[in-house]
């Protein structure tokens, strides 16, 4: 006869799932055998996928129906920390039907089933907990890495730009200076070597660097003084930069001698005390000048002779601006032509200048053959030279009876100067 089969869910007949009953000793042994096997199995697949870094959580579940005999004891007993285990089903051994022979002792029960559930709830604690420190500790390590990255940057970026900040210094920047020919190290230089010399300026008690801050408190011995200094500096001989200076300055205490027979003049050339002024007609200060001794020649007449010299300083409109006056002075029109070019300057071009020409009643043709003549050029040249040989270097440069001209370019203060030249000659 077929031993009795019970089923926990239901009747054999019904279609559930049958147990061997417990009181056969064959078939609770292969029960219990097959029992701990599936166990090992299921765990030993669990530990394996511990290892997967795409598993968040490793279940097992647990399926007992009988008492865990020493194997399957020993099985949970070495699950490892890491291995979630969240599905436990326990069979309720209280239901299960045994024969009259059974003779296992409900006490004995209960407490398999209490270190059963113990077990599983310290491997569960543990399991969860190396979940945690697995994938949340690297993260959290990643977070914690990562400002400390960033802060670290931040202060190498922060000491990176405050020692270039230190490499860079101050770097010279002077308005009406062309300092396009100096290099950033060169212009520190320049503001440094600026900043050691008294501006030399009338009454002047600030440094060079400070006068020559704004267009207001510059003077020409200022802007002469600055452009020796970048000369200098661009070739390369920035240690000789204030020798220089000192040299220049040693120059302007000399009477100058200028060639003026054929230079244009304003006033008597019989006059006692002679300017001559060194210009360019895209200078603006330039053509301040203009203004100022035009007036000092309005309050002193033929007192004072006023000559001009070209001084081109090498723009395309300066050159022709030159020869143009040139031109114009050929056909006894120099002056008209300085004033037109000087009001307009900053409209100046070829187009504007045949307008000039015919505004003044000039000979056309013979203009533009004169405009044209290596002569004028030549001529311009030589005035450039001229005030080049008595350290002339930047424009407008004055010089009263030979001597460089050192005040302010104004009416009042170079009218002053053209009266005490006079006295001292009598």
């Amino acid at each position: 006869m077929l031993p009795p089969c019970v089923s926990p869910w239901g009747s054999g007949q019904s279609g559930g799932r049958v147990r061997p009953a417990l009181g056969s000793d064959e078939s609770a042994a292969r029960a219990r055998a097959t029992s701990a096997s599936d166990l090992a199995r299921k765990a030993a697949q669990c530990k394996g996928s511990a290892g997967d870094p795409g598993a968040t959580r490793c279940r097992l579940t647990l399926s007992i129906s009988i008492p865990l005999n020493s194997a399957a004891e020993s099985s949970v007993a070495n699950y490892r920390p890491g291995f979630a285990i969240p599905i436990i089903r326990l069979a309720n051994h209280s239901n299960i039907l045994r024969t009259p022979g059974d003779e296992v002792s409900k006490q004995t029960t209960r407490w398999k089933k209490k270190s059963v559930v113990a077990l599983m709830v310290l491997a569960l604690v543990g399991s969860l907990l190396g979940c945690d420190s697995k994938s949340e500790a690297p993260q959290e390590a990643a977070q914690a890495e990562a400002p400390a990255e960033a802060k670290g940057a931040e202060k190498a970026g922060e000491k990176a730009g405050a020692e270039a900040g230190e490499a860079a210094g101050e770097q010279a920047s002077y308005p009406g200076v062309d300092l396009s020919a100096l290099g950033a190290s060169q212009r520190v230089k320049l503001a440094e070597m600026a900043g050691e010399e008294l501006c030399p300026c009338p009454d002047a008690t600030v440094s060079l660097d400070e006068c020559m801050q704004s267009e207001e408190t510059q003077c020409e011995e200022a802007r002469a003084a600055v452009s020796t200094m970048v000369g200098a500096l661009a070739e390369g001989a920035g240690e000789r930069a204030l020798e220089r200076v000192a040299e220049r300055q040693a120059s302007e205490e000399k009477v100058h001698t200028f060639m003026l027979e054929d230079a244009p003049v304003k006033g008597s050339a019989e006059a006692e005390v002679v300017i001559v002024e060194f210009a360019d007609f895209q200078c603006p200060h330039c053509r301040t000048a203009a203004g100022v001794l035009s007036v000092v020649h309005e309050q002193l007449g033929d007192e004072v002779a006023i000559y001009f010299k070209q001084f081109p300083l090498g723009s395309p409109l300066s050159d022709l601006g030159a020869r143009a006056t040139l031109a114009a002075h050929k056909q006894g029109r120099f002056w008209q032509m300085h004033d037109l070019i000087f009001a307009n300057q900053r409209d100046f071009n070829p187009q504007r200048l045949e307008g000039y020409v015919r505004q003044l009643g000039l000979n056309y043709d013979r203009f533009q053959a004169d405009l044209k003549s290596p002569e004028l050029g030549m001529q311009a040249q030589r005035d450039r030279q001229e005030g080049m040989a008595a350290g002339v270097q930047g424009t407008p440069s004055l010089f009263i009876n030979g001597k460089r001209y050192k005040g302010q370019l104004t009416p009042q203060a170079i009218v002053a100067a053209v009266k005490a030249e006079a006295e001292a000659a009598e």
